[in-house]
């Protein structure tokens, strides 16, 4: 914001009327007051959008003089970046049209010749109902900017960990649910082919009944049934993993919690044996319907399920998780296991993002976050957990009716 020299308006928030600026040792006073305050204050005209006044830290923050802030031409505009000029631009202008003040973030090039992020913090100045000014402070925000993008690409990095890590799991399960059936569909058919050469050995020679020949067929269509059996497993269990995964981007729809539960569950069989944890779904005795989508529903399912198979580690004699819906209204979805418990010094933090107790590289510390942040986004639920430490843990994941009835338009 930039122009010519003119005379300056109050800057807001200052509790003062408006009127010009002091002179003299009140002007200096007014000055040394200003630098008090964590940024540069500024004034500019409310039509023309040239800056009037700016404030004396302009130097120290940026590196230009007043002078050439208040009098180069376009100076404001001229210094923000390319990618940002377009937005704080209309930004301003929709605030200017409502008459509210408002708040900017952009990057601006200092005089040393590289961009800081800056947040501008803008107050319409009203005398007798007329829009008269514009008062803001720039602050230099850039180290908080950064932090912040560092932490959320940390985040992202940690999240991607946390689907290589559910992708991890789903291929162990598929590799040993396709392998075992496919094993014994084809130990079946090596049964069929060789009764099926010995029934072709067997026509014309001496000796060789119709029985013989009928116990031979027999056989073979036993075989023959059980690797259709054994081969429509696996067909089954592709179809299962095809829901588990699907897409969760696009794919808002009804569906059963209790059908996603049981798929979610048959994908997590195999790394349950391998801990010597029993899972159990136990049946609700009516249908059941949510509304979203599924692949978050699983997402939910399975960091709860995994956490409880981990929480039973410590168990000797074998771990136990079961899987529950009660209510109507909310729908509860209770994961219960009988592992090691929550001490009372973890559990306060257990929903907060890259926290975990678990050792280097079997938890990011996102599972309970991620599951937080879908049940409230996505469900308007809530999560919640009790626990015994020593005896187990059961989360509690709601879903509220009148949330499910919005989503379904009804």
């Amino acid at each position: 914001m930039s122009g010519d020299q003119a005379p300056a308006v109050p800057v807001p928030d200052l509790d003062l009327d408006v009127l010009p600026l002091p002179l003299g040792a009140q002007a200096t006073q007014f000055e040394d007051l200003l630098e008090l305050i964590d940024g540069v204050v500024w004034q500019a005209d409310p039509v023309t959008l040239l800056t009037v006044y700016v404030g004396p830290k302009l130097t120290k923050m940026l590196g230009y003089t007043r002078r050439q802030y208040l009098e180069e031409p376009a100076f404001w505009e001229s210094k923000v970046h390319p990618d940002d000029q377009a937005r704080a631009i209309e930004e301003t202008n929709r605030a200017l049209e409502e008459g509210r003040p408002y708040r900017l973030e952009y990057r601006f090039l200092t005089a040393a010749g590289h961009y800081v992020w800056l947040r501008d913090i803008v107050t319409p100045v009203r005398e007798n109902g007329h829009l008269v000014a514009l008062g803001g402070v720039m602050m230099d925000v850039t180290e908080q900017t950064e932090a912040q993008a560092a932490l959320e690409s940390s985040e992202q990095r940690a999240r991607s960990s946390e689907k290589l890590a559910s992708l991890g799991r789903l291929t162990a399960g598929l590799a040993h649910e396709i392998n075992t059936p496919l094993a014994a569909t084809m130990n079946y058919l090596r049964v069929a082919q060789s009764l099926a050469g010995e029934y072709q050995e067997s026509i014309g020679t001496p000796g060789v009944t119709d029985d013989d020949h009928r116990e031979i067929a027999a056989e073979l269509l036993v075989n023959l049934t059980e690797a259709q059996k054994t081969a429509g497993r696996i067909g089954e269990f592709i179809r299962q993993m095809r829901g588990h995964t699907r897409d969760t981007v696009n794919g808002v729809t009804e569906f059963d919690p209790q059908r996603m539960a049981q798929d979610a569950l048959i994908m997590l069989a195999h790394e349950a044996r391998d801990a010597s944890v029993t899972l159990d779904l136990q049946p609700a005795p009516q249908r059941l319907e949510l509304r979203g989508e599924p692949g978050r529903f699983t997402q939910v399912i399975t960091n709860l399920v995994v956490n409880a198979i981990h929480a039973c580690d410590s168990r000797v004699d074998g771990g136990e998780v079961r899987v529950s819906f009660t209510g109507e209204d909310p729908l509860l979805m209770h994961v219960q296991d009988n592992g090691s418990g929550i001490g009372a010094e973890v559990l306060a933090q257990i929903f907060e993002p890259m926290f975990t107790t678990k050792g280097v590289g079997k938890g990011t510390g996102l599972g309970l976050s991620i599951i937080q942040d879908i049940m409230k986004g996505q469900f308007g639920g809530e999560i919640t957990v009790q626990t015994t430490p020593g005896e187990g843990s059961t989360f509690t994941a709601a879903f509220p009716k009148r949330v499910r009835e919005d989503a379904s338009g009804r």
